[in-house]
């Protein structure tokens, strides 16, 4: 079942970022595209259906246009819990840290690197890049 409110829906997230795609793709010069994911998709448990049934339709529809767009070089990045603004004041990032095996949560920073050095690999595509400091291990 798939509801629109749950982010599979007509205006969810895997329909925005085809509609991203869409965009980008029309444009003159070959532009890298990375959609974002999330580890749910690897890491599934109670409460995480919609989550990860979204998460693997972003990698899936990623590693489609890889092919489809080439040789538009399309990559997937899959962060993690990351520290922003957007977090109520007191989430508990200490606590959710020790469950990955770096000890942390990822800082934008790190998440912005990545797509920074995908945009820099010209020989990089189809592939999905997890930044979730290992939590996927634990």
């Amino acid at each position: 079942m798939c509801l629109a409110s749950s982010g599979c829906g007509p205006n969810g997230e895997v329909a925005s970022a085809l509609r991203t795609v869409r965009s980008l793709v029309v444009r003159p010069w070959p532009t890298p595209l990375s959609p974002n994911s999330g580890p749910a998709a690897f890491h599934g448990g109670t409460g995480r259906l919609l989550g990860a049934t979204v998460s693997g339709a972003l990698i899936a529809a990623g590693r489609s246009l890889a092919a489809e767009l080439a040789p538009i070089r399309v990559n997937v990045v899959a962060p993690g819990i990351v520290r922003t603004p957007l977090w109520p004041d007191g989430a508990p990032f200490d606590l959710l840290g020790s469950d990955t095996l770096l000890g942390r949560v990822a800082e934008p920073e790190d998440v912005a690197k990545v797509y920074v050095g995908l945009m820099e690999q010209d020989d990089v595509t189809g592939n999905v890049v997890i930044v979730d400091g290992g939590s996927i291990l634990t």
